[in-house]
């Protein structure tokens, strides 16, 4: 399960990332800050999720 949810978190944090790459010149800041707020937000659900599948294999 725990590669599972590795494997989703990088898709999403690529998906992220290829996005505010792509419009990082040319994109209104609230853009920008929508953006980096998706990141945040995938990284802290993964944090949530984290510790709920290192109990879950032991």
């Amino acid at each position: 399960m725990s590669q599972v949810v590795d494997e989703a978190y990088r898709r999403e944090v690529k998906d992220y990332g290829e996005r505010l790459v792509t419009n990082a010149d040319n994109s209104a800041l609230e853009e920008l800050d929508a953006i980096l707020k998706g990141i945040d937000q995938v990284r802290a659900a993964r944090m949530r999720i984290r510790p709920v599948t290192a109990v879950n294999a032991a």
